[in-house]
């Protein structure tokens, strides 16, 4: 009685010393550094995370106290914690402790459990499993290196990982075949290594994992000797695997690299290519042959995790190549003599390999032995994943993988034959019935063939599923006519079928053929069609909508459910379809070769479309006949992009046409709009992105971004540099704008030099635009500019100007034609130039008073005649520094220095501000506070300037001040007086 009383008091001490912390923002440890571990010949493995705590020796008593109270201690603290971890974040520890979490690269959650003292799972994971909200409770990886646990029950619940990694568990034996139930569908890799597990018995438990594409059980702690292994090696390595350490063994023969192989040809060339590779294909039979009773010998396991022959010439895969040394992945990379495979090459190790690679061979130049190869395939009953990748292979046949004395290959799950670089010998035709017994098929990517004919009943199946299959047909030459129809019956299970991805698509698939697909779309509402049309860069991917594709939208122009990311042609004569088609929530497209009125194409949407219904991602307008786009055009159809693409009539846009989805509107694009001259952007305070090709009249004007309402929401300004011309942008267009702009003037992708069209930053255009605002910023991509007369005021212009303008290609600054950077420009490059003076830019017109008031520039004025623009200018930069500008002043308004700082010159001499002008004016005190929110002032106080845009000037009575003996220096314009705390709150800019 006296020991339980003990305990008690035992375990009431430890909880009050060690509390349980109560928030849930409790620092993980992504901080801590992956490292390698360099393989010992002790059986004790090094740590895998560095900043590992040590294991501190404690009794068994001491350690079930411990855990009891931090047990009872976590049921307490969990009552009323409330948390949003978010899926790229840990929840808190006290969750799952003494297990960790850790982040890695804001992308993979891994749950960590390690140590040599028990670990109560079933608590730890019963708990996530009540306090995180459904979509947190998918983490990427367990990893579990715990010493003392032997058992893995049914202990995870509703916790789902896409990775498992046991490594170092030794103790580990036995696993609950229910242990994966609910996470099965969601693991793709299993890796087990140092433990107790058998290959069967594992394999029994993970029956359930239908996405497991790969499973590695391994004792091995390292590779045999090197004279047994000569002349391939065998590497031991920790290889990054999803972000931790992973041991591996491998197997490499062949030669080092191409080059390598190539000398061997020339040393060979006394023989035929044939003797040469048959040679090859003897030597490796022989080496496996002679592995396997060394290894006998020397009592050595005969299990490797991979084989890797590359850059050999062997030209065949004979019978039981192997021998009885089993790999549970093999690959062949750059075997280009290899043309077939013995059906019975994987002899011993058939039941094992569960990922066969083979790329950059020659397997499908002889068709009769086209079968053979598939035999082989198929004989691999353990088989998971298969990538065959540029391996010659130019027909998938009739019944590809049918089975092999009544084994099937019921995990495999994965299989991808594409020919990434050249496809002169790429597949060509898919056969009937070619995956009818992969029942657990997953994905088949066929991608970026020449697939020509698909033949009826190509993609059906034998037994049902309820996964579901993603078939990737995207970059072939299919058109609308060599798919027979019935291709996509009996399918027996939910499929995606990609159609295009990205910049591959089929270009002769101009319709989806009724015979083909509405059996397709009618077998299982889960069924889906995609053509990526958004996601092209040339706006390919699209069909022509007319007759022949009326059967994919109803009556009012909806698209058919299962049809995704579908667009049409701009250009399409939309015969026999509604003027605007609606496809789902993701775009609403107005298009048509006819006229039409907008006004009642969109009071009919409204009417007939639920609330719900009524915002889309998107909507292109490419009518070939509308005029104009009036007030309340589109009702409340609201959007958050808007396209105009091929309205070659469209001469006008009313901006209050978007009264309801100014606010929903990020982007904007204008393309092939000849006649329209212009629109204005300034009341989308929230756009994001306008991208602009200039074509026809249309033009930026100095009102298309001028606004009364500023807005801190960056712009970001793609301007295609195909059509641009100086006269396209106003002079003021840009510094006009009361927001952040970023200029981007684009190139075509990959362009090259003698392509590149060159380019000149006008200074009348882009001066201003820097001026005006810190954050605008400008970019060229993959071209240079011209760097000659033009370009001298960037050349002149403070380092910060510099900073926020490049060119040509990425991190190298502003990239000249001549391929240096103006960085390494001097004054004498520019000798023949003419002068500039930059000062115009920060120096208000008097004439100008309402644009002052809208902050479109700075003032700033010298304090003395050798100070040059570039130093005069960059101080409005220089955030806590203060500009002292002085003179002499009449009337009630004076001026004197309170600070003076220098600032420091440039390196090039720049032409001094007394050379620009010859007028005398009086100078004025200047300040560019930190913080652009300063309080309303009155004389000796500070003011801030609504003209200066943050500039804060020093006000004090000076009268009697005298003006400097040097010259003054300022342009001939007046420079403009700051009003007093009497003027008004819109504080007017008078003259001096």
């Amino acid at each position: 009685m006296l020991n339980i009383w003990l305990l008690l008091l035992l375990i009431i001490g430890s909880s009050i010393a060690d509390p349980i912390p109560l928030t849930s923002d409790v620092k993980n440890d992504s901080e801590r550094p992956i490292v390698s571990v360099v393989p010992s010949d002790s059986t004790q493995q090094a740590p895998i995370v560095a900043g590992q705590p040590e294991k501190q020796p404690r009794t068994a008593a001491a350690a079930a106290a411990a855990s009891a109270a931090a047990s009872a201690a976590s049921i307490v603290s969990l009552a009323n914690i409330t948390f949003n971890p978010g899926p790229n974040s840990c929840p808190p520890s006290h969750l799952f402790a003494p297990c960790d979490c850790f982040v890695y690269e804001e992308r993979a959650r891994i749950i960590r459990c390690m140590g040599e003292y028990n670990i109560d799972l079933n608590s730890i994971f019963q708990r996530l499993s009540i306090y995180l909200p459904k979509p947190e409770k998918h983490f990427h990886m367990l990893y579990l290196n715990n010493t003392n646990i032997s058992y893995l029950g049914n202990v995870l619940h509703d916790i789902t990982f896409e990775y498992i990694y046991f490594d170092g568990a030794s103790a580990l034996e036995f696993i609950d075949p229910n242990a994966f139930d609910i996470t099965g569908p969601y693991v793709k890799e299993v890796r087990a290594f140092n433990t107790k597990l058998k290959q069967k018995s594992l394999e029994d438990s993970l029956m359930g994992l239908s996405s497991l594409l790969h499973l590695t059980v391994s004792n091995v702690g390292k590779c045999p000797p090197e004279e047994v292994t000569r002349p391939c090696r065998c590497e031991y390595r920790m290889d990054n695997w999803q972000w931790v350490q992973a041991r591996f063994t491998r197997f490499v023969c062949g030669e080092d690299s191409e080059e390598d192989l190539r000398m061997q040809y020339v040393l060979n060339a006394n023989r035929t290519r044939e003797q040469f590779a048959y040679s090859q294909t003897r030597r490796l039979q022989i080496y496996f042959e002679r592995l396997s009773e060394n290894l006998a010998k020397l009592g050595w396991q005969k299990r490797f995790d991979e084989f890797v022959i590359q850059n050999s010439a062997i030209s065949e895969i004979p019978r039981n190549l192997f021998g009885d040394i089993i790999f549970y992945g093999v690959k062949f990379d750059n075997c280009p003599e290899l043309t077939a495979i013995h059906p019975q090459a994987f002899q011993i190790t058939e039941p094992f390999i569960e990922e066969l690679t083979i790329r950059r061979t020659r397997l499908g130049n002889e068709r009769w032995k086209l079968r053979d190869t598939f035999n082989a395939i198929t004989s691999l009953t353990n088989l998971r994943a298969l990538y065959l990748q540029s391996s010659g292979l130019n027909a998938i046949p009739h019944h590809a993988f049918r089975p092999l004395k009544g084994r099937f290959q019921r995990k495999l799950v994965k299989i991808s034959i594409n020919y990434p670089n050249v496809r002169e010998n790429s597949i060509r035709q898919i056969g009937s019935y070619a995956f009818y017994y992969l029942s657990n098929l997953r994905s088949i990517d066929l991608s970026v063939n020449s697939i020509e004919k698909i033949y009826k009943n190509a993609f059906s199946f034998r037994w049902e599923s309820t996964e579901m299959l993603t078939i990737n047909l995207a970059g072939n030459n299919l058109t609308d006519n060599n798919i027979e129809s019935g291709a996509f019956v009996e399918l027996q299970r939910p499929v995606k079928v990609i159609l295009g991805q990205g910049e591959f698509g089929n270009p002769g698939l101009r319709h989806l053929e009724e015979r083909v697909f509405r059996p397709l779309l009618n077998e299982n509402e889960k069924n889906i069609i995609t053509l990526s049309s958004s996601e092209h860069p040339t706006n390919g991917n699209r069909l022509q909508c007319d007759c022949q594709s009326r059967w994919i939208f109803n009556e009012i122009g909806k698209v058919r459910n299962g049809l995704r990311d579908i667009m049409c042609v701009s250009n399409g004569s939309w015969e026999c379809l509604p003027p605007c088609l609606v496809f789902g929530q993701d775009l609403l497209h107005c298009g048509s070769n006819q006229y039409f009125n907008i006004e009642d194409v969109f009071y009919s949407l409204n009417r007939n479309l639920q609330p719900e219904e009524k915002h889309f991602k998107r909507f292109m307008l490419s009518n070939l006949q509308i005029e104009s786009i009036p007030n309340k055009s589109f009702g409340d159809i609201t959007f958050e992009t808007f396209e105009l693409d091929d309205c070659p009539n469209l001469k006008y846009i009313d901006e209050r046409a978007f009264a309801m989805t100014k606010q929903n509107l990020t982007k904007i694009v204008i393309k092939n709009t000849p006649q329209l001259p212009e629109m204005r952007f300034s009341s989308f305070q929230n756009l994001k992105e306008l991208a602009i090709r200039f074509v026809g009249k249309y033009r930026l004007t100095d009102e298309s971004f001028k606004s009364d309402l500023p807005t801190e929401t960056l712009l970001r300004l793609r301007i295609d540099v195909d059509g641009l011309l100086p006269s396209s942008i106003e002079s003021n267009a840009l510094s006009y704008a009361y927001r952040p702009i970023n200029v981007l003037l684009e190139h075509p992708e990959n362009i090259g030099k003698q392509e590149c069209k060159l380019l000149t930053l006008e200074e009348e255009i882009y001066a201003p635009f820097l001026a005006v605002n810190p954050e605008n910023k400008i970019r060229i991509n993959n071209c240079p500019i011209v760097c000659d007369c033009s370009i001298k005021w960037l050349f002149d212009a403070p380092k910060d100007w510099w900073m926020r303008v490049e060119a040509g290609e990425p991190n190298i600054g502003l990239q000249c034609d001549d391929s240096r950077s103006l960085y390494f420009y001097s004054d004498y490059d520019f000798r023949s130039c003419p002068k500039t003076n930059l000062l115009k830019y920060f120096i208000p017109d008097s004439e100008s008073k309402t644009t002052s008031e809208k902050s479109t520039s700075s003032i700033i004025s010298p304090s003395s005649s050798s100070t040059s623009d570039s130093e005069a200018i960059s101080a409005s930069y220089a955030s806590s520094d203060t500009i002292a500008i002085t003179g002499a002043t009449t009337g009630v308004d004076k001026v004197k220095i309170d600070e003076q700082i220098p600032i420091e010159p440039k390196q090039q001499s720049t032409q001094s501000i007394a050379e620009v002008s010859e007028s005398k004016t009086s100078d004025v005190d200047v300040v560019v506070p930190e913080s652009k929110n300063e309080p309303v002032i009155t004389d000796g106080e500070e003011h801030p300037s609504a003209a200066t845009s943050g500039v804060v000037i020093k006000l004090a009575d000076v009268s009697g001040a005298s003006v400097p003996s040097s010259p003054a220096i300022a342009t001939s314009d007046p420079i403009a007086a700051i009003p007093s705390a009497e003027s008004s709150s819109s504080s007017i800019v008078k003259d001096v």
